[in-house]
């Protein structure tokens, strides 16, 4: 993974969050709701797949360029609303702040063992 890139995807992500808020206000939905507006934003970034691969073979290289943009657009809401269900389940739930706690702990054990396996990997290479 290429750490640099993924900083400037998730800053992205948070601005798209950001612009979404202000435009939406703070939303607070049941789990039902999240994946009915979720599976829209998934259809919506299909549909600018199937133009981007259509003009990728077939269009002019401006519009290539312009569905690509609107497709990449389409990921980021995609991701931002995947935020949003979960700040919202983080903050309407009881339990969430256990199931977070423990989620937390997994994925911090995961990526230790990822750096350890990545310094024993470093340290035999010259």
């Amino acid at each position: 993974m290429d750490n640099k890139l993924f900083l400037q995807i998730t800053s992205i992500v948070r601005a798209e969050r950001l612009k979404q808020e202000k435009k939406w206000g703070k939303q607070d939905h049941p789990p039902e709701l999240w994946t009915t507006i979720e599976v829209e934003e998934v259809g919506e970034a299909a549909q600018a797949g199937l133009r981007h691969n259509y003009t990728e073979k077939y269009g002019p290289r401006d519009k290539q360029m312009e569905n690509l943009g609107n497709l990449i657009e389409e990921w980021v809401q995609v991701a931002a609303v995947a935020f949003a269900v979960i700040e919202n389940m983080a903050t309407d739930y009881p339990n969430a702040p256990a199931v977070f706690k423990e989620l937390h702990e997994r994925t911090s054990a995961f990526l230790e063992r990822i750096q350890e396996a990545d310094s024993d990997h470093s340290e035999g290479t010259p």
